[in-house]
């Protein structure tokens, strides 16, 4: 799939790009980074967590993989950047 700009973090999983995805149909802008668990976080996890991610990929150019399923109009993949599985950078928090 093409790379695409960061331009929000909606949550600890969630992110916002630039352009619409398009997979089997559905489209948006909204992508659920698939690798670790963000639903079962403290408070104080979630808030560690996006600040970590507003560092590696907030106005960045990312590269989505291993699409898994288009969900609600959200996009759960693989995200890289850099060349480098973003859920890496979470292994306290891996599925």
């Amino acid at each position: 799939m093409k790379r695409n700009i960061v331009v929000e973090i909606c949550g600890p999983n969630l992110l916002k790009t630039k352009e619409n995805w398009e997979y089997n149909g559905s489209k948006g802008n909204i992508i659920r980074v698939t690798g670790y668990k963000a639903n079962k976080l403290s408070e104080r996890e979630k808030i560690t967590i996006e600040k970590r991610l507003k560092y590696l990929v907030l106005n960045k150019s990312v590269e989505l993989r291993k699409i898994h399923r288009v969900n609600e109009n959200i996009l759960e993949c693989d995200v890289y950047v850099n060349g480098l599985n973003v859920s890496e950078y979470f292994p306290d928090f891996g599925d």
